[in-house]
């Protein structure tokens, strides 16, 4: 992996001082390039965990989709949150996928059947 500056010199300057210098957090030697790829590392690994996870939830609210709402309406929050981090912190256009995915989780709960019995599953007692 590697990062060539394009915004002219002083995105070099602060590049190289991010890379050169050095401090102690909690016990380990880390430069704030190190935490600055780490964290772009952290969030792509989040958004293939998240993607894996709803795949695979997709599959189980075919039957349950009572169960499965809680998730989702959780998955929308944080991807609420992760919205307004990003335009606070970043720049628009990662949230715009933000958006997107909390849009269409609502629609998937909005459209989900509210019942799992026609598919075999046991319906809870009243």
């Amino acid at each position: 992996m590697t990062y060539v500056p394009r915004h002219g010199p002083d995105e070099v300057s602060v590049v190289q001082a991010m890379q050169s210098r050095y401090f102690s957090f909690s016990g380990s030697l880390r430069s704030y390039w190190d935490m600055y790829l780490g964290y772009g590392l952290f969030s792509a690994f989040n958004c293939l965990l998240e993607a894996v996870l709803l795949w695979q939830l997709a599959g189980i609210a075919k039957n349950f989709s009572h169960l499965i709402r809680p998730i989702v309406a959780l998955f929308i929050a944080a991807n609420i949150g992760y919205t307004i981090l990003v335009w606070k912190y970043f720049f628009p256009l990662p949230s715009y996928f933000d958006i997107a995915i909390a849009i269409l989780l609502g629609l998937a709960i909005a459209t989900a059947s509210g019942s799992a019995t026609a598919s075999g599953a046991i319906a809870p007692r009243r």
